[in-house]
């Protein structure tokens, strides 16, 4: 049961980061973690837990994220 729970909080952060990625400023392809914790207030740790993880699908306008 923790386990079904913790894979759906998962996936609704992997979901809201997908979607702040469409929003957030994006320069020469490069979208900043700072910009997607200020959207998303998930913690910093997390987003990039998930983007090093390849769980994050990027829009075609954004080519990485960088993690500073």
């Amino acid at each position: 049961m923790e386990r079904e729970r913790s894979l759906a909080l998962r996936a609704s952060y992997k979901k809201a980061i997908e979607k702040a990625l469409e929003r957030v400023p994006v320069r020469n392809g490069v979208a900043r973690v700072h910009d997607l914790w200020i959207e998303t207030s998930i913690p910093k740790d997390l987003i990039i837990e998930l983007l090093k993880e390849n769980e994050i699908r990027f829009p075609s306008h954004v080519k990485r994220v960088e993690l500073r």
